[in-house]
């Protein structure tokens, strides 16, 4: 199951889990979204290092569950914390 964490290099947060995801509802949250894949390695240091926004949803896909859609490991998603935040709000519905 891939992992949601929110990053906010302005708060010092490198990465907060904010949800563990079905691989479809996994799909319903990133809709529309476009995603960075950054490599397989450690937890990314944060979105300034990639040269986005200070604040940045990251998702991290383990090996095991890796596709043909989803290589594994971690992902910036170009969408707002309110974006996502509001899409799992909907997953509930």
């Amino acid at each position: 199951m891939p992992n949601l964490y929110f990053c906010d290099a302005g708060n010092h947060i490198r990465g907060l889990l904010r949800a563990v995801l079905s691989w479809e509802d996994c799909t319903r949250v990133l809709r529309d979204s476009l995603t960075t894949h950054l490599g397989e390695e450690d937890f990314p240091v944060g979105p300034a290092q990639f040269k986005k926004p200070a604040t940045a949803p990251f998702l991290h896909v383990l090996p095991e569950e890796a596709s043909e859609q989803w290589r594994a490991g971690f992902y910036l998603v170009h969408a707002s914390f309110a974006e996502i935040d509001e899409r799992l709000r909907n997953l509930t519905k």
